[in-house]
C-alpha cells in the first residue's frame, strides 16, 4: 500500500498536486487545510474538486473551522480512499470545537481554531486498519504547551481504544521532541522520527523564513505494532504547498 501525507496549504499549489497524484497513484491520500469558500482562493471547495479530479477515490471529509457568515466557508482534514478499498467505518474526532471565527494563519486567536482528525477505517486483506490524519493546533512556537498536548491527547486516547491496527498521521505543527508528539509512542512507532526526519517545511514557499535553513519536523507518522514499513520518504520536489510531503509504503500483518 502507498500512502501520501501533505498539508495541501489551501491548494496553494492545487493543478500541481493533482498531476503529482496521478503520476504517483498512491492507494491512500492524508491530506490537511482542505478548504472552501473564503479560505479557498478561487471560492471553490477542494473537497469536491479532488473528487472530481481523481474519480478513482472515495473520500471522506472533516470541517475543522466554519466561520459565522461565511456561506460554504470552511478549512478541514479529508481523507481519500482508491475505490477498490471499501470503507468500512468513518469517525470524526474533535480536538477542539470549530470556533466561528474566520481566522488566518497570522491571527493571534488561531489557538483557538477548530482542530479535528478524521479516522477512516478500510480491509487490506481481509483485515481492518484505520487510517487516520489530523490537523492539530497550531501557534507561533513549534514546541509543546498545556493546550497542544491535552487536545493531542483526545486523538491518542481514541488510538488506544481501536482493535486493529492504524496509521495516523498529521501536521502537529510541534517538533517530534515535544510531549504533544512523543505521547503517541504509547501506542505505536513514530517514524519521522526513527527515520531521522528533521525537517518537513518547504522554504521555497514557506512564509515563516526565520525557522530556516534548520527548518521544523512539523509532519509526523506514527503506525501500530501490525503495520510493516517498507519505505518513507519525504517529498520536496515537486513544490506541492509549503509544507514537503510524506509517502510511505507499507503492508499489514
Amino acid at each position: 500500500m502507498k500512502l501520501f501525507h501533505l498539508n495541501i496549504e489551501k491548494g496553494r499549489k492545487y493543478p500541481d498536486l493533482i498531476k503529482y497524484i496521478k503520476r504517483i497513484e498512491p492507494d491512500i491520500l492524508c491530506f490537511q487545510e482542505l478548504a472552501g469558500g473564503d479560505y479557498h482562493g478561487q471560492k471553490g471547495d477542494h473537497f469536491t474538486e479532488l473528487l472530481a479530479d481523481l474519480p478513482q477515490y472515495n473520500g471522506v471529509l472533516s470541517k475543522q473551522n466554519q466561520p459565522e457568515g461565511h456561506t460554504d466557508t470552511y478549512m478541514g482534514v479529508g481523507i481519500f480512499v482508491l475505490k477498490e478499498y471499501k470503507i468500512s467505518s468513518k469517525k470524526e474526532i474533535i480536538m477542539t470545537p470549530n470556533s466561528g471565527r474566520m481566522i488566518r494563519s497570522d491571527d493571534p486567536m488561531n489557538m483557538h481554531c477548530g482542530n479535528t482528525a478524521l479516522d477512516v477505517a478500510i480491509r487490506l486483506n481481509g483485515k481492518k486498519i484505520s487510517i487516520v490524519t489530523g490537523h492539530f493546533t497550531w501557534e507561533n512556537s513549534p514546541y509543546d504547551n498545556n493546550y497542544k498536548i491535552e487536545r493531542a491527547a483526545k486523538v491518542l486516547k481514541h488510538l488506544k481504544k481501536l482493535k486493529h491496527d492504524f496509521v495516523l498521521t498529521g501536521d502537529f505543527n510541534v517538533k517530534a521532541e515535544t510531549k504533544t508528539v512523543s505521547q503517541f509512542s504509547e501506542v505505536g512507532t513514530i517514524l519521522t522520527s526513527q527515520m531521522g526526519i528533521g525537517n518537513t517545511l518547504n522554504p521555497a514557499l514557506s512564509r515563516h523564513k526565520h525557522l530556516f535553513p534548520k527548518g521544523v519536523d512539523c509532519d509526523h507518522i506514527i503506525v501500530s505494532k501490525g503495520v510493516n514499513v517498507n519505505k518513507l520518504e519525504l517529498i520536496r520536489e515537486p513544490d506541492l504547498s509549503d509544507h514537503f510531503g510524506l509517502l510511505m509504503e507499507f503492508t499489514v500483518q
